[in-house]
């Protein structure tokens, strides 16, 4: 299959760009059309015509804006007017938000330098006076400072008015300079800049006039429209549209100066099937001025854009009398190239997110992984780029099969809660269907355990009675899962105390505004409870509550955790428990006792047996390990002695089971084997290429160091380029992925550092654990589950045609026998396109996947290993699935079960490796139902996670040669992995991550996640060796059919054959 079929990118190659300047193309309207309408004022008094409003030709205009031109021109340099005097003239049109002016002195007298602007055109007199304020340098250069004011009125020094400039009289003929260059800049408009200084935008004949072009051609407008514009003029929205009305040789009717709800919709009743555009906010306003009965007598077409749009919007466009509902996106540096048309029936088909539309005019959209340029899969989510260079808008998106794209909201409004990212937009979304609910926004807030957690603000209808917390947590929960479940919802009027949201001139809501309402309100109502053991039940619902976001009220002390918790949420109730009560809990405890009643009796079972016991931090590791020192020197020196280092250069040993870690001083000497200068490349491209399978540098064994880092200049003065090696030995990924956190906040000189727990600590107690009676019963359990495998040679996936499993290159390899190997016997199957080492991506969309957790208990994870079970014995026909499992550690290890874990350390934060490796072997019953099925992966899981802790060596001592070869070969033969949560980038982030090599001994490596949306992802690295990548696409497809039919609550009670 062709790779751009599956890319989220896509090209419109009909648009084509101007071959001429703007400001012909405007007079090329004015001679074809000279009597129709370009402009009605409906706030203004047509001079001719005190009856009517102010109406303007496209001659007219034509007509003013050379005279304006001429009298500005003459003097060394309405809206409508000024843009196409400014064109005439070859000067930059900047239309400027006012509330620039609302900043400090500093901040516009350097726009305003910036700009050095020939002419000055304001509204009212008070913007003058606020502008004489401020002294900028205008460079010996003659300024026109002028009040576009319909009445007279009195200026101050220096200042005109545009009534006193036209009436000024001419000198003979004006000369004005012809149309400049196309590639000149016409128009400079600004961000918002909500969070910091506006940054300016700059604009062509070219590139303003392509996609107004575009746009005109894309909605079919002609002479006869008219269009409604009520949009702030200083908007990327209103310029666009103006222009393709314009260039249609159509009507741009003005209600207002400003937005008024009942000047727009006098205006729209005045003019049937009239085109609106609407930021969401504007919909929202219409919708409250006009009562049902009225609505039916509009009728119009409606633009949605500016914001992300919901189909509770959409829905209310529909209700207000709109015949034709189309949404756009863009941006103020690229403008709008995608748009969309919703027709009655599409709306009635919608069950998920509003698309945003098809690109046109030439435009170029791609879906791309945060912080990289290569476009991801269709479905994935991702970054929206635009245009061709691209531009990255920090925008959150994904592209359907057929090339629409979806918004899912701004990166940086993203709630990372637990490690998980939520999507505001989607709450919102599920809120718009509430129809009490008049709006919805929903913002982060910090948690002491969860990181962030969502709140909504809403604001309700008057004339109903507003849904309880409880119903909209409920709601939320069922739609999106638990994590998306606020925590509060907050009425906007009764708890905040506020009218309306804050918002910027265009209608866009400030959330960090709003986030500072919300948290100043809560600061004020928080009361610090102390703990009550008197109640431990209602205690640890509030703790469930505080981690899951799902209100006490909501949570069943009766019911399974597994219905409203994941496993990280489970990590987390363990440390905060520790934190809180001082009590221990662990999570192999919350599969025995797994509702909160139980857990509740277990830990006062617990209070009451160790109410004394104080075991500190220093001492809960008092047990040091015994070592043959004169043994270590001797195997140290060996390892050292090579690399130029001495026994006095050893901080710590460390054993770990069969190994002996060395950790070095972190001397100079040594730092200049981990961190190398690399030198300069080319660009980052390069960086990612750096020496690739360079036999002496890009290799890393257990020799040591088993990190090392190379840094690399690139020829941009901003990036500095970093390669790091890693070995498994000291890394999985859950703590590769706290690495790149701290690496973050170090560069963003971030005071509070993620805490790290030295892995020393870790690993004494788990070299104690080694020889307690928790792991001999662990090794038992394993090997009984073992014993016997290897004469079920008919399950084993994938058939090995090469010997050894490995992925990458084939240096250093050695047979079963430890004799060499050689390249030769492991020829690569694709060659020069192998691909294995950095695996292949594909998504499918599950949208009831979450549904199983709260009705059966089924989590994702079971999901995903249902399916690779079924896959395994789909692929081998044999009755039973048998593949290796990579699974972390996520409770403390202990010797004997009278020892409660570490509860000053939390597991997550160790500073090393958790993980091991086991076999799963599950028979299937062709007369089993689904859920039956998934039920018993379950309790085949929980027995697992109970045994997790088994020394892979123990094990094998245990079983014959026959089983220990087999089951060595299964573990490295295929793997699966589920990835929980992972690093989440942002746009902002000083730090991007380019690519991942991943180079374990392993033939087959599955790693599926779930991803926000309800997307499931699995990612395959694979031996190039053994499979072709046609064959691994083959296989992915069969796993994601597998896991959406098993996703699906209506096959629960389906026969699995």
């Amino acid at each position: 299959m062709d790779r751009n079929c599956l890319s989220a990118e896509a090209y419109d190659e009909k648009g084509k760009a101007p071959t001429t300047h703007l400001i012909t193309l405007l007079d090329q309207v004015a001679y074809r059309f000279p009597d129709h309408d370009a402009i009605i004022s409906h706030h203004q008094t047509d001079t001719l015509n005190a009856t009517r409003p102010l109406h303007w030709s496209f001659a007219q205009l034509q007509q003013m804006s050379i005279q304006l031109a001429a009298r500005l021109s003459s003097k060394g340099a309405q809206w409508a007017l000024l843009f196409c005097a400014s064109a005439r003239l070859g000067c930059q049109f900047v239309p400027l938000d006012p509330r620039v002016l609302d900043r400090d002195d500093h901040d516009i007298l350097s726009l305003l330098n910036q700009l050095e602007p020939a002419a000055m055109f304001v509204s009212t007199e008070a913007i003058s006076n606020r502008i004489d304020q401020i002294k900028f340098c205008q460079k010996h250069r003659s300024l026109v400072q002028c009040v576009v004011a319909d009445e007279e009125t009195t200026m101050s020094a220096g200042w005109t008015t545009l009534t006193k400039i036209m009436s000024e009289p001419l000198n003979g003929t004006p000369i004005l300079p012809g149309p400049g260059k196309l590639d000149d800049i016409a128009l400079i408009l600004f961000t918002s800049g909500t969070t910091a200084l506006p940054k300016g935008c700059p604009h062509t004949s070219i590139s303003i006039g392509a996609q107004a072009l575009g746009l005109m051609d894309h909605l079919d407008v002609g002479p006869g429209a008219n269009l409604c514009q009520h949009l702030p003029n200083f908007h990327v929205f209103n310029v666009t549209l103006t222009l393709a009305f314009w260039l249609a040789g159509a009507t741009v009717s003005f209600p207002s100066p400003s937005f008024n709800t009942q000047s727009s919709v006098q205006l729209i009743r005045s003019y049937p099937g009239v085109s609106v555009p609407c930021v969401p906010a504007m919909v929202h306003a219409l919708s409250n001025c006009v009562s049902p009965e009225h609505s039916s007598r509009l009728s119009f077409q409606m633009f949605l854009g500016g914001a992300p749009v919901t189909l509770d919007v959409v829905k209310r466009s529909r209700d207000l009398g709109a015949t034709r509902v189309m949404v756009g996106y863009g941006m103020t540096e690229g403008i709008a190239i995608l748009n969309t048309s919703i027709d009655t029936t599409s709306l009635d088909l919608i069950n998920r997110d509003i698309s945003v539309g098809k690109i046109f005019s030439g435009g170029r959209v791609r879906i791309c992984a945060l912080g990289s340029r290569t476009p991801i899969h269709k479905e994935e989510i991702g970054e929206v780029h635009l245009s061709g260079l691209p531009i990255a808008t920090g925008d959150q998106g994904y592209m359907d099969g057929d090339g629409y794209l979806y918004l899912l909201g701004r990166y940086k409004d993203l709630i990372i809660r637990g490690g998980e990212n939520i999507s505001p937009l989607k709450i919102e979304r599920c809120l718009g269907e509430v129809s009490e609910i008049t709006e919805a926004c929903v913002i982060g807030i910090p948690d002491a355990t969860a990181g962030e957690v969502p709140v909504t603000v809403i604001r309700k209808d008057p004339s109903t009675q507003a849904p309880k917390q409880k119903t909209i947590q409920i709601m939320i929960l069922n739609k999106l899962g638990a994590s998306f479940a606020p925590a509060r919802v907050l009425d906007l009027l009764e708890d905040l105390r506020k009218d309306t949201y804050p918002t910027t001139t265009s209608g866009k809501i400030q959330k960090a505004m709003l986030r500072e309402w919300v948290i100043d309100h809560l600061n004020q109502v928080a009361v610090e409870n102390p703990v009550s053991f008197n109640d431990l039940t209602s205690e640890l619902t509030k703790f469930w509550s505080a981690i899951t976001g799902l209100a006490v009220g909501d949570i069943d002390p009766d019911v399974s955790i597994r219905t409203f918790a994941d496993s990280i949420m489970q990590i987390q109730f363990c440390h905060l428990i520790g934190q809180k009560l001082q009590l221990v809990i662990r999570q192999s405890d919350l599969i025995k006792f797994n509702t909160i009643q139980q857990q509740a009796k277990l830990l006062k079972e617990r209070m009451q047996l160790h109410a004394k016991d104080s075991r500190c931090y220093d001492s809960a590791h008092g047990h040091p390990i015994q070592l043959d020192m004169e043994r270590a020197k001797l195997v140290a020196s060996s390892k050292l002695d090579p690399l130029g280092f001495r026994w006095d250069d050893i901080q710590e040993v460390i054993p770990i089971s069969d190994y002996l870690y060395l950790a070095m001083h972190p001397s100079a000497d040594w730092m200049r084997l981990q961190v190398i200068d690399g030198g300069t490349v080319e660009d980052v491209k390069c960086v990612a290429t750096y020496k690739l399978n360079d036999p002496e540098y890009d290799y890393i064994d257990t020799n040591g160091p088993l990190f090392r880092a190379t840094t690399l200049s690139v020829n941009n003065p901003s990036v500095v380029g970093l390669v790091m090696h890693l070995h498994h030995l000291m890394f999985d990924a859950h703590i590769l992925s706290r690495w790149f956190e701290d690496l973050r906040d170090l560069l963003n000189h971030k005071e509070e550092l993620l805490n790290f727990h030295p892995y020393r600590d870790y690993i004494t107690d788990y070299h104690s654990h080694r020889t307690g009676a928790i792991s001999q019963k662990a090794v038992d359990f394993h090997v009984d589950r073992i014993r016997g495998v290897s004469s079920a040679t008919d399950a084993l996936w994938p058939p090995q045609i090469a010997p050894h499993w490995l992925k990458g290159d084939n240096q250093g390899w050695v047979h079963s026998d430890n004799t060499p190997g050689c390249s030769s016997e492991r020829p690569l199957l694709d060659r020069d396109k192998s691909c294995g080492t950095k695996g292949i991506s594909r998504a499918v969309l599950v949208p009831k996947i979450l549904e199983l957790q709260y009705k059966f208990a089924i989590t994702p994870p079971i999901i995903a290993k249902c399916a690779h079970v079924l896959l395994n014995v789909r692929m081998t026909g044999a009755k039973e699935a048998i593949f290796g499992v990579i699974k972390s550690g996520r409770t403390w290890p202990s010797a004997d079960e009278s020892q409660p874990d570490n509860k000053e350390m939390e597991i997550l934060e160790v500073d090393g490796p958790t993980i091991t490796h086991i076999l799963n072997r599950t028979r299937i019953t062709p007369e089993e139902t689904v859920i039956q099925l998934l039920a018993r992966i379950t309790k085949d899981q929980d027995d697992v996670v109970s045994h997790i802790y088994a020394p892979i060596n123990e094990i094998c001592r245990k079983l014959d040669d026959s089983d220990k070869k087999s089951f060595i070969d299964i573990v490295h033969r295929q793997s699966f992995n589920w990835i929980m949560g992972g690093y989440k980038e942002h746009a902002s982030d000083p730090i991007k991550r380019i690519e991942a090599i991943a180079r374990p001994n392993l033939g087959l490596s599955w790693l599926p996640a779930l991803l926000e949306g309800n997307m499931l992802r699995l990612t395959v690295l694979y031996d190039d060796a053994q499979l072709r990548a046609s064959e691994v696409h083959n296989i992915i497809t069969e796993f994601l059919c597998a896991v959406a039919w098993l996703s699906d609550p209506a096959n629960m009670d389906k026969n699995v054959a």
